[in-house]
């Protein structure tokens, strides 16, 4: 694969933007041989932090690619889908358009999730997230600790109507990037050691005092994600696994 220059990631600077005009890099190819559009900058979301890539078109004057999925290659995201009409160009001006609806759905299962890890530390200060996946029909997310079956029945109930005593709050959600080490660790109520040193840390605060590391796209008021509900918790490998869905 060739060197290409480091997408831009439009989301980053407005999360609700979901059409741009971009300029088409290069047609290059993803490791398993697929086609793969390249923009200098793009609003797709390319996954990542337990969440789902967007879909949606990227189209120019004689063609178009139906974006299946994006996938993210040493800073590059790689637009990857089915090519119609003649084959873009180095160089050619393109419009990138987000499929709205899935966008939408994505948005509210990642601050569902986000609310969870908040609900649990309200629970429990200790009680950290360890692992997340945020798709439609399997979210779930992990934490440090393992209880038993009462204890664990005895949680969804309390965090399913913890949750909606805190969608009903109604609470705005908080956006921030910072270069400060001791910041982060003032938001998130202690240092993360995974995360990459000497570079901007963005920060997703959804409820309470502690926010958490987050690259994903998220509502902009918790009143958005409609309702959660708790659909299991179970012991995973030594972590307490809590599924989730969002009504």
């Amino acid at each position: 694969m060739q060197k290409l220059p480091i997408t831009e990631l439009l989301y980053l600077q407005d999360p609700k933007r979901l059409s741009a005009h971009c300029q088409l890099v290069a047609v290059d190819q993803t490791p398993s041989g697929e086609t793969a559009i390249v923009l200098d900058r793009t609003p797709f979301f390319p996954g990542g932090g337990g969440q789902k890539p967007d879909e949606g078109n990227i189209e120019w004057p004689s063609g178009r690619m139906m974006v299946r999925t994006v996938l993210q290659d040493t800073g590059k995201a790689l637009h990857v889908g089915r090519l119609d009409g003649d084959d873009p160009v180095g160089g050619q001006q393109v419009t990138a358009v987000v499929s709205a609806s899935p966008r939408r759905l994505n948005d509210r299962i990642h601050s569902a999730g986000e609310l969870v890890c908040a609900a649990m530390r309200q629970i429990d200060n200790r009680w950290l997230a360890t692992g997340a996946k945020h798709y439609p029909g399997d979210s779930r997310v992990l934490f440090n600790v393992m209880l038993d079956a009462g204890q664990r029945e005895q949680l969804k109930n309390h965090l399913n109507d913890l949750l909606c005593k805190m969608i009903a709050e109604d609470h705005r959600v908080v956006i921030s990037t910072t270069s400060d080490p001791e910041h982060v660790e003032r938001v998130c109520g202690y240092r993360p050691d995974y995360l990459p040193k000497g570079e901007p840390v963005r920060l997703v605060t959804v409820y309470g005092p502690f926010g958490r590391p987050c690259m994903g796209t998220h509502v902009d008021r918790l009143s958005e994600i409609g309702m959660i509900e708790i659909t299991s918790i179970k012991a995973k490998k030594g972590d307490l696994a809590i599924s989730y869905a969002v009504r």
